[in-house]
């Protein structure tokens, strides 16, 4: 009898306790992977948005400009950039405008696929032809499909694609 009044006035954790805590914490630890996830995937969608958008941009530039402007997109030290210039040969020195991290990969798939990102130099290099808005059939030195993408991809299988339709010039973004 004694020994069972000396247990109860022992300090610890019941087993229930204990789950309860366990409980808790796996709880915290699914929302917090979760929450990482989705930032993840929206720096894909703001990245393929910047480039969408910025191909609307070149468009208006070469149609209303007397010169041809052309868009870089390139990687350089941990970021992407996007740089608009009259120049075919970018300058890949982090002067364009910064539209994301290196979180996410970019990959241009025409007829061969050029990927961005850590440990690549490439840099893709878009113009739209003034006379009827046409994309340029090349892309560095990749001829353009009839209709290419450039997918940018998080870590986490989340995929948007910005899609380019050579012969009217025409792009779009689609979740994959």
């Amino acid at each position: 009898m004694d020994r069972i009044q000396d247990r109860k006035k022992q300090p610890g954790f019941s087993l229930i306790e204990l789950l309860v805590v366990i409980a808790i914490m796996a709880v915290l630890a699914g929302g917090i992977a979760l929450s990482i996830n989705l930032l993840r995937s929206s720096d894909s969608k703001k990245l393929a948005n910047e480039i969408n958008s910025s191909f609307t941009t070149l468009r208006s530039e070469n149609m209303a400009k007397s010169e041809l402007s052309y868009m870089h997109i390139y990687y350089f030290e941990g970021d992407y950039y996007i740089q608009m210039s009259n120049d075919p040969t970018p300058l890949e020195d982090g002067s364009g405008r910064n539209i994301g991290s290196g979180s996410v990969s970019v990959v241009f798939k025409g007829e061969s696929d050029i990927s961005l990102g850590t440990g690549s130099t490439e840099t893709l290099s878009f113009c739209i032809n003034k006379k009827d808005g046409s994309f340029v059939g090349k892309v560095n030195d990749t001829e353009l499909k009839t209709t290419s993408e450039i997918e940018v991809l998080s870590d986490i299988s989340t995929k948007y694609q910005v899609v380019l339709v050579r012969d009217t010039g025409r792009h779009y973004m689609e979740a994959g």
